[in-house]
């Protein structure tokens, strides 16, 4: 298990990630908008947060199972100030990007991202499957999948453990904001914001 050393900025920045591990990848080509599966299934708890464990989401041959449900989106710039991070109560859940971009910049890179949030008996895990697509949402230009155990305090969520997969990719830790759904995870040194809703508890596997 590999202990995170330093921060390589935001793994959802607009730049392209070079994917490394675990199942993670660099490729081109268009896919398509949805990973299937996951979408009908999830088991929706009204936003209480009351979800089970997953620990069979946990794979030690892909890092995880999660299913990557999301809808391509593109890059969207981002005007005025970069809002101070809120944080809040971060819910068990699944959760896709529905939004992403840069405070400042008029270019940068779409995404189609899934992750799990899920407590289990050594913490709380984000299992992470997802793609970096160019900026209009429509070719995949790396993907990642990644388990890490993560601390969440304050504003940020940090990234204490990386258990498997893209150990160049993640932050130290990510600023964070919680808005209704939407948990949105940013860092003021890249002025990128990516929003990504939660749709429930995850599928059960």
């Amino acid at each position: 298990m590999t202990q995170i050393r330093h921060s390589l900025g935001l793994a959802i920045v607009t730049t392209a990630l070079v994917a490394l591990g675990c199942g993670s990848s660099s490729g081109g080509g268009s896919g398509g908008s949805s990973g299937g599966g996951a979408g009908g299934s999830i088991n929706l708890d009204s936003g209480t947060g009351a979800c089970a464990p997953q620990p069979g989401l946990i794979d030690t041959t892909t890092c995880d199972n999660v299913v990557n449900s999301a809808t391509a989106i593109p890059f969207t710039p981002l005007t005025g100030t970069q809002p101070a991070p809120t944080g809040g109560t971060v819910l068990d859940g699944l959760y896709e990007s529905t939004k992403t971009g840069v405070y400042g910049a008029t270019t940068g890179n779409g995404r189609r991202i899934t992750f799990v949030i899920t407590t289990l008996a050594d913490g709380r895990h984000m299992l992470w499957n997802g793609e970096v697509r160019d900026a209009t949402g429509t070719n995949v230009t790396a993907s990642l999948r990644a388990d890490v155990t993560v601390t969440i305090a304050g504003t940020q969520i940090t990234n204490t453990k990386i258990n498997c997969g893209a150990t160049a990719l993640l932050p130290a830790a990510f600023d964070y904001t919680v808005s209704g759904s939407d948990l949105i995870l940013s860092l003021s040194s890249s002025m990128a914001a990516t929003t990504y809703t939660r749709r429930g508890c995850a599928p059960g596997n």
